[in-house]
C-alpha cells in the first residue's frame, strides 16, 4: 500500500532545514525533497522552491534541489513546469534571489529552453512576469557579455 505524503509537513521540514546549520539537516532536507517529489505533482514546484536560501553554504545540496525542480519537465510538459517555476520566483526573491537567477541562467543557456521560458513568461500573471523580468534584466546587467543577447531573445 502506498504511503500518503503530508506535503505541508514536508515543506515545513524543507524550510526549517534549508540553512543546514546543524549536523544531519542536509539529510532532513534531502528526505523532504524526495517525499515531495514522490507525489509527482507539478503544482509542488512552488513548494519545493521554498527550500532555496541564499544564506546556505551547502551549494551542492541546493543544486540537488535545482535538479529536482528541473525533473518536473519529465512529469509534465516543460512549458507547464516552467510556468510553475515562474510562479515560484515571487516566493524566492526575498531570501533566494541568487538561486532564482541561477535557475533562470540555466534556461538562458539553450535556445530551446529560451523559447520555453519566453512562452511561459507570455502566459504568466503580471506580478510573476514582472519579478522574472527584473531578475532576467539583472542577469543581463551582471554578465552582459554572456547573457544579454539571450535575455533580449527571451524578452522580445
Amino acid at each position: 500500500m502506498c504511503e500518503t505524503v503530508n506535503i505541508n509537513a514536508e515543506v515545513l521540514r524543507l524550510r526549517q532545514s534549508r540553512l543546514m546549520q546543524e549536523d544531519g539537516q542536509y539529510l532532513v532536507f534531502d528526505e523532504a525533497i524526495a517525499r515531495i517529489l514522490s507525489a509527482r505533482n507539478v503544482e509542488h514546484i512552488p513548494l519545493l522552491c521554498q527550500g532555496f536560501d541564499d544564506a546556505t553554504e551547502h551549494y551542492e545540496v541546493m543544486f540537488g534541489l535545482i535538479h529536482a525542480v528541473e525533473g518536473y519537465h519529465k512529469i509534465a510538459s516543460p512549458e507547464v513546469a516552467t510556468g510553475y517555476f515562474i510562479k515560484s520566483i515571487s516566493v524566492m526573491v526575498p531570501h533566494a534571489s541568487e538561486w532564482a537567477k541561477q535557475m533562470l541562467r540555466r534556461f538562458l543557456n539553450k535556445a530551446d529552453d529560451r523559447q520555453i521560458l519566453r512562452k511561459s513568461l507570455a502566459a504568466a500573471e503580471t506580478n510573476d512576469w514582472t519579478m522574472a523580468v527584473k531578475l532576467l534584466q539583472k542577469i543581463a546587467s551582471e554578465d552582459a557579455e554572456r547573457f544579454n543577447q539571450a535575455v533580449v531573445e527571451v524578452l522580445d
